[in-house]
């Protein structure tokens, strides 16, 4: 079950970057353990009014800290997203 997001863009030529804890409610009807499903959520949910290229998103069991594994997926568009594979940060 992840918990935690990291997501990344570009705004124009500015990098942007968003983080959040993920909670049930606001993540109704997603699995929570269903990678892809939660960053589609977010590619289409998360600042949505804004004009931004989302890039890449890591997703944890726990808030990121040394040597901590997260899965990254890169590749982001509505409905699409790649499994890049496992980082440690």
């Amino acid at each position: 079950m992840y918990i935690y997001y990291i997501l990344r863009g570009m705004r124009g030529d500015q990098p942007v970057e968003f983080e959040d804890d993920i909670q049930e409610e606001r993540f109704a009807g997603i699995k929570l353990s269903d990678g892809p499903a939660i960053v589609n959520y977010l590619v289409q949910n998360v600042h949505h009014d804004e004009w931004i290229e989302w890039t890449e998103c890591d997703l944890t069991a726990g808030r990121p800290h040394r040597n901590h594994s997260c899965r990254r997926f890169s590749r982001l568009k509505a409905g699409f997203c790649s499994f890049r594979g496992i980082i440690y940060v």
